[in-house]
């Protein structure tokens, strides 16, 4: 199999990892970091390992990686600097198909290729075997449905462009598989007119040797801290956190790169942001807290969702969000998406955790079943696969 992503996304990097400890991984292909690794070698020792763990995402762990185009990289740090961002909202839709533009010029033929919404079209048309689609977040029309009702023009450097929603609905019509992470995208997409046989439903896992519960060393606290890992952005539901969060007696710390800077602004005292850490530190994080809060207005998945289940959190989500099936009653809390008043109401209701609690949650996710593991999923994709490839001998 050739896999072709413009980032290191989590739930692809782990498949490739699957696929290459089995010998069933062709190549994965990514965009040159060249610049980012010479600037990094340049940071004392520990500041470069944090940062190169950020920037790959653990790309690292695979060998057969390769690289295309590294000109791509600067229009990636333009679409990551917020500043720069404004003034060019739609650069990483251009880094994205400039990647699949340099990747369908170097592809060799595959049995099956698997590329990201956005970064397929012409990976596609390059390929002659079976062609699957990550589809790593909702369809783009639903989505900006979503934020259109919500946020209105606020919202507008996150709405889709329809050139890039109709080229994700090209990539769609020539995908033999889309993969779904949760029944609520297999819901949406089949909405939107995505035949059912070409649905896949794949649910994420978890890396429960990275994620678990800690003793949170005696630290006490007079109130809940609540953690948000995720884009500062209006798709991630942030001003509404941050308006449920006004006067609760709550702290709420915000960890995650920023997409909107303006929601930063006139933060209350009881919300902080601190920039994105390493996959490393964020079970210390969770570990800190008392509960994770991801108020999304849409997210396909929301693997951090996951990740504080594993660490022994309860999770405060929304209707919107796919993990939340992975949230029973006794996991959290799951509000309506959009809306502030049960978000606050939620937020009100966290109670502090105590060390023994966070072990008993962390011990029930474990012990629940394999269905969140990686190895789960992985299994589950190659059935898909092994399907579509059966079905295109007939």
């Amino acid at each position: 199999m050739a896999i072709a992503v413009p980032y290191p996304e989590g739930a692809i990097i782990e498949y490739a990892r699957w696929l290459e400890s089995r010998g069933n991984l062709g190549s994965l292909w990514l965009p040159s970091r060249a610049l980012t690794a010479g600037a990094l070698a340049l940071l004392p020792h520990k500041t470069n390992d944090k940062y190169r763990s950020r920037v790959l995402k653990g790309a690292d762990q695979v060998d057969r990686v390769r690289t295309v185009a590294p000109l791509l990289e600067v229009l990636r740090l333009i679409s990551r600097e917020p500043r720069l961002r404004s003034v060019a909202p739609h650069a990483m839709d251009a880094y994205k198909r400039l990647f699949d533009q340099s990747v369908s010029r170097h592809l060799a033929d595959s049995s099956v290729v698997m590329a990201m919404p956005g970064a397929a079209e012409r990976i596609f048309r390059r390929a002659s075997g079976v062609k699957v689609l990550h589809a790593v977040d909702g369809h783009p029309r639903a989505v900006n449905a979503l934020l259109e009702s919500t946020f209105g023009k606020a919202a507008g450097r996150e709405i889709v462009p329809e050139r890039r929603v109709a080229q994700i609905e090209r990539e769609l019509a020539a995908a033999d598989i889309v993969l779904v992470p949760s029944e609520l995208k297999k819901r949406q997409y089949r909405t939107s007119g995505v035949a059912e046989d070409r649905l896949a439903l794949a649910p994420y896992g978890v890396d429960t040797s990275r994620f678990f519960a800690l003793p949170s060393g005696g630290r006490q606290r007079r109130r809940p801290k609540i953690l948000f890992v995720g884009q500062i952005s209006y798709r991630k539901g942030v001003p509404l956190l941050v308006d449920a969060a006004r006067g609760v007696d709550v702290d709420v710390e915000m960890v995650g790169p920023v997409v909107e800077p303006e929601l930063l602004h006139g933060l209350p005292d009881n919300v902080v942001h601190r920039s994105t850490v390493s996959a490393n530190e964020l079970n210390a994080f969770m570990n800190q807290s008392d509960a994770l809060v991801l108020p999304s207005l849409e997210d396909a998945f929301g693997l951090v969702v996951l990740e504080a289940l594993a660490s022994g959190l309860p999770v405060l989500t929304t209707d919107e969000t796919g993990a939340a099936e992975a949230v029973s009653v006794h996991d959290g809390w799951i509000v309506p998406a959009g809306e502030m008043l049960p978000l606050r109401s939620a937020l009100r209701s966290v109670p502090l955790l105590s060390d023994e609690e966070r072990g008993a949650r962390a011990g029930r996710l474990r012990g629940a079943s394999d269905d969140r593991t990686w190895e789960r999923y992985g299994t589950v994709v190659d059935q898909a696969v092994a399907a579509e490839l059966e079905k295109s001998r007939l």
